[in-house]
């Protein structure tokens, strides 16, 4: 038999995801990898807008460079097939960071421009510097999608625009217990819309957003009292801030 506090130094803190279940599993191999066991409960899906393909066949004849935002986003577009991808090769793109990379080159593309860090933030310079004043900039986001990078571009004199290919859609949740967590990761405000809003007692479990629009819409609208940000939506920045509760 083993004793209560030998026991105690077998247990791992147990971390709730509320991504899309792909992008869950994907984060519970490194999060177990660093000492964390993962629960997941996925809060949304992600619904392709019906005339998304048109509206990417459009900027693509107008010569923009497209904007990708998130892994997610490229598994939207995949719903259609491939023809999507192969219409790109050739085109200027541009990736928010190391994960939507890697799901681009997944699908046979290259962007030419990353953000570093990889937010907004770290692809703005980037896009100011690397694309001539005229060439229209298409932002391909969801609903829901940080306005900031448009915004910040529209101010610099760019053509932009932001091309909504996808809706965040919630996940009806079954009513749960409270459990023990160390913490629960949110990665949109509207996973930690349908979370919080189905789950009042989540409000006293710590709270990560990947990011700050994210961290803001906890803060603000949530009312949760314990708010962490990541540096960086990356699974690196994710432990860190683990590590550090």
């Amino acid at each position: 038999m083993v004793d209560g506090p030998t026991l105690g130094r077998f247990l791992r803190p147990e971390v709730l995801l509320t991504g899309r279940e792909t992008t869950n599993h994907r984060w519970a191999r490194g999060l177990h990898n660093a000492g964390f066991d993962t629960l997941s409960w996925p809060a949304i899906e992600l619904v392709p807008a019906p005339d998304g393909s048109r509206l990417v066949a459009e900027a693509v004849e107008r010569g923009s460079v497209l904007v990708f935002v998130s892994p997610g986003l490229i598994e939207v577009l995949s719903t259609h097939g491939t023809q999507w991808a192969q219409s790109l090769r050739g085109q200027v793109l541009a990736s928010m960071g190391p994960g939507t990379t890697q799901a681009l080159q997944a699908c046979g593309l290259t962007p030419s421009l990353e953000a570093q860090p990889a937010r907004a933030e770290g692809l703005l310079p980037l896009l100011l510097e690397r694309v001539p004043l005229g060439q229209e900039i298409c932002i391909l986001a969801g609903s829901r999608g940080r306005t900031w990078l448009q915004q910040q571009l529209q101010q610099s004199g760019r053509t932009v625009r932001q091309l909504v290919l996808y809706h965040n859609q919630a996940i009806p949740q079954p009513v749960r217990d409270p459990i023990s967590l160390h913490a629960a990761v949110y990665a949109s405000p509207s996973a930690a819309e349908a979370m919080v809003n189905s789950h009042d007692w989540l409000k006293d479990v710590p709270a990560v957003a990947l990011g700050p629009t994210t961290a803001a819409w906890l803060r603000d609208v949530g009312s949760h009292g314990q708010v962490f940000e990541c540096r960086q939506p990356q699974l690196s920045s994710l432990i860190e801030v683990l590590q550090q509760l």
